[in-house]
This record gives C-alpha cells, structure tokens and sequence, in this order.
C-alpha cells in the first residue's frame, strides 16, 4: 500500500510539473528591471512591518540607494527576500 501512495504522488507531481510546463515566462533579472526594485523594497519592508505590528511610512533615500546598488549585482528576488527577514 505504502509503495502504491509513494509511485502515486509521483506520478501526480510529474503531472502537475508537466502541465506546468507548458510555456516558459521569461523573467529578466533585478539588474535589467532597475525600475522594480523600489517597489519590491516598499513590498517586503511593508510585509516585514506587517509582521512585527509596526508601521514604516517612508524608506530613507539613502537605504534605497543602498539597496538599489546592492541589487544591481546578479541577486533573485528570492534572495533579496530573504535579506529583508528579521535576524
């Protein structure tokens, strides 16, 4: 029984994969998409303040140069992500 679940949801997770993967969407990276990372910064600084029961009016031009910068480098949004997570 325990062998026929296992085959089962592989087979179920190579379906949905397959079907997936009908078409690609291509996603330049954060350095040809400048424009999108004050938002993005907005977006996670907002979740993070969300989180803690804060409230973050602005974000100082000085932080968002930084960042800026620092997501200028080769950087997924998912890294980036995860820099904005409280230690």
């Amino acid at each position: 029984m325990f062998r026929a679940n296992v085959a089962n949801k592989h087979s179920t997770v190579c379906d949905i994969y397959y079907r997936l993967n009908v078409f690609a969407i291509a996603l330049p990276p954060l350095s040809e998409r400048r424009e999108d990372i004050p938002l993005l910064v907005r977006h996670f600084t907002q979740q993070v303040a969300k989180r803690m029961g804060r409230r973050i009016e602005a974000i100082p031009a000085g932080i968002m140069d930084a960042l800026v910068s620092y997501l200028l480098q080769p950087v997924s949004v998912k890294s980036f992500h995860n820099l904005n997570k409280p230690l």
